[in-house]
């Protein structure tokens, strides 16, 4: 993703946790970026590996280590919404959305199998 892709950040970071929610339950999900025809699209592809799609019009595709992938995306959403908390304390709340990226960060370890 670029700065092509920018969106409504803050719903933008709750549709890919809940894309990776679905992928560490079924082993697949996707979602639409906000208020535009994005599609974001994660495919378990085995233990280890993950496609990661986009389709903007142009179909990209990558082939990534599932997770270091996941874990990545986990630990920058949490960044996004543990400053947004801080930075606007008391104005908006994402209790929710904090307690939802950790407990998905719980499932990562079993992802491999060693």
């Amino acid at each position: 993703m670029n700065f092509n892709h920018w969106d409504l950040v803050d719903q933008l970071w709750v549709y890919i946790v809940n894309t990776v929610e679905d992928v560490l339950k079924s082993g697949y999900g996707f979602t639409f970026f906000p208020d535009q025809p994005i599609k974001f699209d994660l495919k378990t592809i085995d233990y280890n590996s993950m496609l990661v799609m986009i389709d903007d019009g142009e179909v990209t595709n990558q082939l990534v280590d599932k997770r270091v992938f996941l874990s990545s995306l986990l630990e920058s959403a949490d960044r996004f919404y543990s400053l947004l908390s801080f930075y606007f304390d008391g104005i908006v709340n994402y209790e929710y959305e904090l307690e939802q990226i950790n407990s998905l960060k719980s499932m990562l370890p079993e992802l491999t199998k060693d």
